[in-house]
């Protein structure tokens, strides 16, 4: 499927990028030029609806205000919120987010957003949301407990989150990174708390603040079990730690998780040591192992435990995007060479530098690429509506959906989603192969 051309396309501005709007079909666009944008929101999307309830007005300069969704007026309001004490700080962020988050949701219900680019404003309002938060629970807690002499710490975002490839629904994946000069420091406030259990108390504090719930739900699902030891490890993990544990304990899959890291916010000569600490932990687990073997096994679990044949769950279906998620990760893992001066966590780049470095053929690379465009598509109007099946969708929310992906129609469509799916599929088999027994998996002796 080619991409529309630009045409009666409008560009809108979103931070310091330009994203393009496609023009509706003249139909529908003179449809619901005649209809209220709340009253359409209503009926395709209740739950996005609720938030503008009682502001009829609020989205008859819709296009005026979406250009203020993820730009600086937003990190300006955040930065204003910090002048209050810390409870009325977290309500007011918690306002403000939903608020701009809406604007978003109501953006790709509507049709006014490109699906193409809402990962990258979803990860965006995220990480201005953290990054504030970081710092007034930073403020907030030296003031009670002082500071740890030497102490710097950085938050690392992980999957979906960490790639900007967020949906309306996704949670944050998060990782709480310090480091100190002596260890054995205490903290030089009145309670001497020692440096482990100073930051496993302000990391407590973040993730609990970034969850916060005024009455309209969590801020945001917070998800911390992807840290070094799991559920077991410390909520705040030593720098030396993380490099000393994917060294010698990591698994396949952990290591993977690593392709996606991106440090948001902490110390800003913080920052890069712990970029290049990532990186570091990444090749340091390749270096025990071949991981394809873990790999394919690892897949194969997952397939066990939750087999789906279903073409529009994208996720779990064989040649979807978790397939497409080990192939990438999986080769990024075997050919971290190719990656030594460039990004690992945006999925489409790497891609091509697989592509560059033989790892991948071009024909597949591009059948890969095609498939996580239209995937990543598709998922953000099934997250954002709440609905996976397009014949239970409304009419118009389908027409979005078919005008979002580019296709003709929605049995083209759902046809383009099996071909790549039996594509993608065949491509995993062919990198991977299945594991000949199970304890492939295995933690480094």
């Amino acid at each position: 499927m080619g991409r529309a051309g630009t045409k009666g396309i409008k560009l809108v501005s979103v931070t310091d990028a330009v994203v393009t709007v496609p023009a509706q079909e003249p139909e529908q666009r003179v449809r619901r030029r005649k209809e209220a944008p709340l009253a359409i929101l209503a009926r395709l999307a209740p739950h996005v609806a609720e938030a503008f309830a009682g502001h009829t007005g609020r989205l008859d300069h819709f296009d005026r205000r979406f250009g203020d969704a993820a730009n600086a007026n937003f990190v300006r309001g955040l930065d204003k919120a910090a002048a209050s004490d810390f409870g009325t700080f977290l309500r007011q962020v918690h306002d403000l987010y939903r608020d701009r988050k809406r604007f978003v949701d109501a953006g790709l219900v509507l049709g006014r957003l490109p699906a193409a680019d809402a990962g990258r404003i979803y990860a965006t309002l995220a990480d201005a949301v953290v990054t504030a938060v970081l710092r007034a629970c930073e403020q907030d807690f030296a003031a009670h407990y002082g500071r740890v002499p030497g102490g710097r710490h950085a938050m690392v975002a992980l999957g979906r989150y960490g790639s900007r490839d967020a949906t309306a629904t996704s949670d944050l994946d998060l990782l709480f990174v310090y480091e100190v000069d002596d260890p054995a420091s205490v903290c030089d406030g009145g309670l001497r708390l020692t440096a482990a259990q100073y930051y496993a108390h302000l990391a407590q504090r973040v993730f609990a603040a970034l969850a916060c719930d005024f009455g309209h739900g969590p801020m945001f699902d917070v998800d911390v079990d992807l840290r070094p030891w799991g559920s077991k490890g410390p909520l705040a993990t030593r720098l030396a730690d993380l490099t000393g544990y994917f060294a010698t304990e990591a698994l396949a899959f952990e290591a993977m998780a690593l392709t996606r890291a991106r440090v948001v916010a902490g110390d800003p000569g913080f920052v890069a040591e712990v970029e290049a600490a990532l990186r570091q932990a990444v090749v340091a687990t390749t270096a025990l192992r071949d991981v394809r073997p873990d790999v394919a096994f690892t897949r194969e679990l997952m397939q066990e435990d939750g087999a789906c044949r279903r073409v529009w769950d994208l996720k779990e279906v064989a040649g979807g995007l978790m397939d497409i998620d080990f192939i990438v990760q999986g080769l990024i893992l075997a050919n971290t060479s190719a990656f030594a001066r460039k990004p690992i966590n945006d999925c489409a780049r790497a891609i091509s530098v697989l592509r560059r470095a033989k790892a991948l053929s071009a024909a597949d690379a591009r059948l890969i690429a095609e498939a996580l465009r239209l995937y990543g598509a598709v998922t953000q109007i099934q997250k954002v509506s709440a609905q996976t099946e397009p014949r239970q969708m409304a009419q118009e929310l389908a027409a979005t959906l078919v005008t979002a992906t580019g296709a003709d129609d929605l049995k083209g469509l759902e046809r383009e989603l099996r071909r790549l799916q039996r594509e993608v599929a065949h491509v995993f088999a062919t990198v991977y192969g299945r594991p000949r027994r199970r304890d492939w998996i295995h933690r480094a002796a």
